[in-house]
């Protein structure tokens, strides 16, 4: 499974850069993740709204349950480089 520059917008091969410089990445088994995982969001709104999430929706909703994770949970770019 690859990995890969990723934009901010979704668009893959596009070097966007975090604020240290290091490159922002997705990749093959996080995507497959993802794309489970939105399957499973959009049967809940369905069944439970009558209707999909907009896109709007989904990226406040990964706000919003990723602002629960613990700090170690997710990197600080800044960090990283602090270590390298």
């Amino acid at each position: 499974m690859g990995y890969w520059n990723t934009g901010r917008d979704g668009a893959s091969f596009v070097l966007d850069l975090h604020q240290d410089g290091t490159p922002m990445t997705w990749g093959d088994a996080p995507a497959d993740v993802m794309d489970t995982a939105l399957q499973e969001i959009i049967g809940v709104f369905k069944e439970d709204l009558g209707r999909a999430p907009s896109l709007e929706e989904l990226i406040a909703g990964l706000r919003f349950s990723a602002g629960g994770l613990q700090d170690d949970d997710l990197t600080d770019p800044a960090k990283t480089a602090e270590r390298n």
